[in-house]
C-alpha cells in the first residue's frame, strides 16, 4: 500500500505540485515555453520535522524538515523550510509526514 499527498504551491509565481509517499518527497515545476518539467526527490530516511513558531509579523505556519545525522537534506542546505498559507494546510501536511514515518523532534521529546 502506498500512501500519498498530493498539493499545488505557489511560489515565485510558478506553482509546484508536491508529492508526498512513504519513500520520499517530491515536486515537479511546470516550464514555460520550452522549459521541461523538473522533478526535485527527497528520500525521507532519516528525516525529522521540527515546528518552528510563527513570528508576529506573519500569521503563515511553519515547519522544518532536516535530517537527523546533520547530513544535507536538498543541494547545500541542511534544512528544508516548510511554510503554509493557512493553519488547515499545515495540520494536513504535519499529520501526512506523520502517518509515513516522520517524526517531529517535539514527539520524540515528549
Amino acid at each position: 500500500m502506498c500512501f500519498s499527498i498530493v498539493d499545488l504551491i505557489k511560489r515565485r509565481n510558478k506553482v509546484y505540485l508536491s508529492i508526498l509517499t512513504t519513500e520520499d518527497l517530491s515536486w515537479y515545476t511546470s516550464g514555460n515555453g520550452d522549459d521541461q518539467e523538473q522533478k526535485i526527490t527527497i528520500p525521507l530516511e532519516g528525516i525529522k520535522l521540527k515546528e518552528l513558531e510563527s513570528e508576529l509579523m506573519t500569521e503563515k505556519s511553519t515547519f522544518t524538515l532536516y535530517r537527523s545525522r546533520g547530513r544535507n537534506i536538498y543541494k547545500d542546505s541542511k534544512k528544508l523550510y516548510v511554510t503554509f498559507k493557512d493553519q488547515d494546510s499545515y495540520d494536513a501536511w504535519k499529520a501526512a509526514f506523520a502517518r509515513v514515518g516522520v517524526t517531529s523532534k517535539d514527539t520524540e521529546n515528549g
